[in-house]
């Protein structure tokens, strides 16, 4: 019992009695029993090709990329200075991912993207062609050109051009596109690297409802 204050009809204060001291008693070990573990749950693998592949990607991660877990081999799309590609290649060269990329696409040939990657031996695809890119390729020859090089997955980091259907029938679930906004909101002609952001703070914009484009 705790001590209490009471207010009386005077205003005077009384403290209720102290309750008598405890008797001590002497220490005893007690013994908890364990816990039941639950009984394990066994799924069933997922037979669809993206889910097998993301989850070989997630146990190649958490086991560091392990001797005989198959490398997938990427294409990465570029338009400007390639800072984005440069931070796969080099994640990928440092074992961070395990993959490899083994060609840039990119519509400006000169680009800094495109010369990163050739100083780095990765071969360089122009795409498409075009008055200032006369050496560029045709959509179906850039489509062999991924064969020949068994592309895994195509990566579209900073590339300005529209993507053709059918490198999309050709590949997918196998493209990733990264893009600082939530699409369609703030994407399209004009919209890449910091302007996306300035366009952002000028709009106002603070919250994105829950939408994906690709799932409508």
């Amino acid at each position: 019992m705790e001590a209490a204050i009471a207010s009386t009809g005077s205003g005077l204060l009384r403290s209720s009695p102290k309750p008598p001291a405890r008797q001590q008693r002497s220490a005893r070990v007690v013994g908890f029993a364990s816990q039941p573990q639950p009984r394990a749950v066994r799924c069933k693998r997922s037979t669809h090709p993206a889910a097998r592949a993301c989850a070989a990607a997630a146990r190649a991660g958490a086991m560091g990329g392990s001797v005989g877990m198959e490398r997938k081999r990427l294409a990465v799309f570029v338009s400007g200075g390639g800072s984005n590609f440069r931070a796969i290649h080099d994640a990928a060269l440092g074992g961070k991912v395990n993959a490899d990329v083994v060609a840039l696409v990119t519509d400006k040939p000169g680009c800094g993207g495109a010369e990163h990657a050739r100083g780095n031996g990765v071969p360089v695809v122009v795409f498409p062609k075009s008055k200032s890119a006369p050496a560029g390729v045709s959509t179906d020859e850039l489509l062999n050109t991924l064969r020949e090089l068994r592309v895994d997955f195509i990566l579209l980091a900073g590339y300005l051009k529209l993507i053709p259907v059918e490198l999309v029938q050709a590949y997918p679930r196998s493209i990733l596109n990264i893009h600082p906004s939530l699409l369609p909101a703030f994407g399209g002609k004009g919209y890449y690297g910091l302007k996306v952001h300035k366009a952002v703070i000028a709009s106002g914009a603070r919250y994105f409802h829950n939408f994906c484009s690709t799932c409508q």
